[in-house]
């Protein structure tokens, strides 16, 4: 995602269409790793496709863990902001790669080894 990238409108409905197909077919949870660096906003329509998206996701049992990484604080605390509304905070961890060289490697370590990456913030 270029630094000012604004998604396209349909991206999550988009995004959300070829998740699910393979985790219907599958039926087993999985992590998420979102790589919106560069993301500066969602508008209104995103985020409430993101929700309903997330939603049916969580509610169906597909969602082990999440993690964003992002370098922008509206769209950190949009993703925030969703993923408690839909019930998900404590299970998503938020990065912010301007100040977490290794967001990657600290990404992977919350979604492969539950490694949290904010434990003082959670106890």
């Amino acid at each position: 995602m270029n630094q000012d990238e604004i998604l396209p409108e349909d991206f999550i409905s988009r995004m959300y269409h070829e998740i699910s197909k393979p985790l219907f077919k599958s039926r087993k949870a999985v992590c998420f790793f979102f790589d919106f660096r560069g993301l500066k906003k969602l508008t209104r329509e995103q985020l409430e496709a993101f929700f309903t998206a997330k939603s049916e996701l969580i509610e169906r049992g597909f969602v082990k863990r999440a993690v964003y990484i992002m370098n922008s604080p509206v769209s950190m605390m949009q993703m925030k902001r969703l993923s408690r509304d839909v019930g998900f905070l404590k299970k998503t961890r938020f990065i912010d790669s301007r100040i977490t060289e290794n967001w990657e490697e600290v990404g992977l370590g919350w979604l492969i080894n539950s490694e949290d990456p904010e434990p003082k913030k959670r106890r």
